[in-house]
């Protein structure tokens, strides 16, 4: 299986979907917990992204991605949140 997408939202939690565009239950959850297996499961055309649920998403590298914590997705969040600020 090799992944498509894979979201860690504001909250700590990742949503990963595959290439047919379907969720896999198993490399979601908190980010902490599911980071090694997504790893496992990445290739060169996956895509990621942090994202606050139903505000706003941006892509980002996998180096930044996989770095994450949900402390440290929380910074980078209101780091980029306030880009989106009108």
């Amino acid at each position: 299986m090799s992944l498509a997408q894979v979201y860690a939202f504001t909250n700590g939690m990742v949503m990963a979907f595959d290439c047919g565009g379907e969720q896999v239950p198993e490399l979601q959850g908190r980010i902490e917990e599911v980071k090694l297996g997504i790893l496992e499961h990445c290739g060169p055309e996956t895509e990621f992204w942090i994202a606050k649920w139903r505000a706003w998403r941006q892509q980002v590298e996998w180096e930044i991605w996989m770095g994450l914590t949900s402390d440290k997705l929380a910074a980078l969040a209101a780091e980029i949140h306030g880009a989106f600020a009108r």
